[in-house]
C-alpha cells in the first residue's frame, strides 16, 4: 500500500472502531505487512486500549466486502482483548503446562469462530473502504 492509503485505512479503521463503541482506543496501522496466512491481525497491548493492527501484502487485490469483514473481524478482538488477557495470563500458571496447552488451542479455535460469526452478521452494516 501506498503511504496515502496507509492513512486512509487508518481513517477507515478509526471509523469503524467508533461504530464499534471502541472510542477510546488507539489503533496503530502497522506499515509492515502481515507475515502469516492471515488477511490481517492485530495485537492488543494488555492493560491499555491500544491494539496494533497488520494487514496482507495483497491486500487491496482483496474485494472490498472482504476488506470491510476483516476490519470489523479484527476490531471485535479489540473488543474482546480485556477477558482474553486475563485468561492468557491467569489459567497457563493454573492449569499446568498439558491442561493450559490442550484448552488454548481449543479456546483459540471457538474465539476466531465467534468473532468471525459476528462480523459476518454485523460487518455489511459498515460501509465499504473506498482505499484512497
Amino acid at each position: 500500500m501506498t503511504p496515502r492509503q496507509y492513512k486512509s485505512l487508518a481513517r477507515y479503521v478509526r471509523s469503524v472502531a467508533n461504530d464499534l463503541g471502541l472510542r477510546d482506543w488507539t489503533f496503530d496501522i502497522s506499515h509492515n505487512p502481515s507475515d502469516g496466512t492471515a488477511l490481517a491481525q492485530i495485537e492488543c497491548v494488555f492493560g491499555r486500549n491500544l491494539g496494533v493492527m497488520e494487514f496482507c501484502p495483497n491486500w487491496m487485490a482483496l474485494a472490498p466486502e472482504q476488506q470491510r469483514h476483516v476490519v470489523v473481524h479484527e476490531l471485535l478482538h479489540a473488543a474482546t482483548a480485556g477477558p482474553h488477557g486475563y485468561v492468557y495470563r491467569a489459567l497457563p500458571s493454573l492449569l499446568g503446562e498439558g491442561a493450559w496447552s490442550a484448552f488454548e488451542s481449543a479456546y483459540r479455535q471457538v474465539d476466531e469462530l465467534a468473532v468471525d460469526g459476528l462480523a459476518a452478521a454485523i460487518a455489511p452494516m459498515f460501509p465499504i473502504w473506498e482505499g484512497a
